[in-house]
């Protein structure tokens, strides 16, 4: 595409573009990524756009706080028609169950005919809780956007399952900055934190959500008198109840609740096992991020951690809710800093190799040309991946 010609305009609905998650974190690299002159992005953020607009690099991005209201809001559809209308968008990029209703509407409404959904996470609570009305929904417009995105085999899979989707799902998985997310110094990066060079250190990057089962996780730390140091970097709605697990075990010294930080390389690096207790996961970018970094992995085995993690060579994958070995493989690699080290060596070239935010844009970049350009995106998916 010539750099002449009228850039490609791409609306993503995401519900927040304020605090930092797998999904906007997604967001920021592709759009860091993509050319300037050939896309032009705007962010229609349902709640708010606040702090993450400061790390877009790419002046060729307008932002819009939509300020949604509690529950449903009927004029959000006539809200999004506007922006679509008014940019001109050639493609409207749903992400996430909470954007796809008014979405979809705003882009009919706007005669948007190129619409994308993709699913970042494993968003399944209508099956689950028995939401007869919203599982209806999902299955008419699942079959009724020119493309569908998972961003695992995995999800991709589950998706086409449980809700009987009538068409190939396009995977393209998450991409990590490998020069940003590189090995560092552990024991300069621990004492940066006032950590001991020498202690063992295992610890997360999150959105602090019940997802995560963080606070089970630690009430079994402390159960079992497990001695490692605990780094928890994020913020959310489960702050306030691990800070209180944390005070009743009397574990303050051993706990370090850091909130959002902007240093996220340098917080990696200071882990000598990066963990991931998480009862539901798509692809996590933060796994990814560890991994770049050389350090090893050990998480429960759901959703796409199978594709990131290969038990036993860069970590280890464990039983859902079987914290006793969780925390018996935690302690084994404690005792055996080669291992620990071999693994590292593996997570960082399997990342290079396979999962660089340059592969993930191009794939982006190729999806939103073809569909576009009008390609038939159902017989060109053996080209990109997709799950049958």
């Amino acid at each position: 595409m010539s750099g002449t010609l009228k850039p490609t305009v791409v609306a993503h609905v995401l519900y927040s573009f304020d605090e930092i998650g797998g999904l906007e974190n997604g967001v920021v690299n592709l759009i860091n990524n993509l050319p300037a002159d050939r896309y032009k992005h705007i962010i229609c953020a349902l709640t708010r756009a606040g702090e993450l607009k400061n790390r877009v690099k790419n002046n060729n991005v307008e932002y819009y706080s939509l300020n949604k209201r509690s529950g449903n809001d009927p004029f959000l559809p006539l809200s999004l028609w506007k922006i679509f209308r008014n940019h001109s968008a050639d493609v409207v990029h749903l992400r996430n169950w909470p954007t796809m209703v008014e979405g979809f509407i705003a882009a009919r409404m706007a005669r948007v005919k190129k619409i994308i959904y993709s699913e970042h996470g494993r968003h399944f609570d209508d099956l689950e809780e028995g939401k007869i009305f919203n599982t209806l929904i999902k299955k008419h417009i699942f079959n009724r956007v020119e493309c569908l995105l998972a961003v695992s085999r995995q999800l991709g899979d589950e998706m086409t399952q449980r809700y009987d989707v009538q068409k190939n799902i396009r995977v393209i998985p998450n991409g990590v900055d490998s020069k940003r997310f590189c090995p560092m110094p552990g024991p300069v990066m621990k004492a940066r934190l006032g950590l001991d060079p020498d202690d063992f250190i295992v610890g997360t990057v999150s959105r602090l959500d019940k997802v995560k089962n963080l606070d089970l996780f630690l009430d079994a730390a402390f159960q079992t008198g497990f001695p490692a140091r605990i780094l928890i970097a994020g913020d959310g709605p489960e702050r306030v109840k691990l800070g209180g697990i944390v005070e009743r075990h009397g574990a303050r010294d051993r706990v370090m609740l850091l909130g959002n930080r902007s240093d996220i390389p340098d917080v990696l690096n200071c882990l000598d096992v990066f963990v991931l207790p998480s009862k539901s996961e798509g692809m996590s970018n933060v796994v990814l991020e560890a991994m770049s970094c050389g350090i090893p992995v050990v998480a429960f085995d759901v959703g796409g951690n199978r594709e990131l993690i290969d038990n036993e060579q860069g970590g280890y994958l464990i039983e859902p809710y079987d914290f006793g070995q969780f925390l018996n493989t935690l302690d084994e690699l404690a005792c055996s800093p080669e291992v620990r080290a071999g693994m590292g060596v593996y997570n960082r070239k399997k990342v290079v190799d396979s999962f660089s935010i340059e592969y993930m844009a191009k794939a982006y970049a190729d999806l939103y040309d073809r569909i576009t350009a009008n390609i038939n995106l159902q017989q060109d998916l053996e080209e990109t991946g997709s799950c049958a």
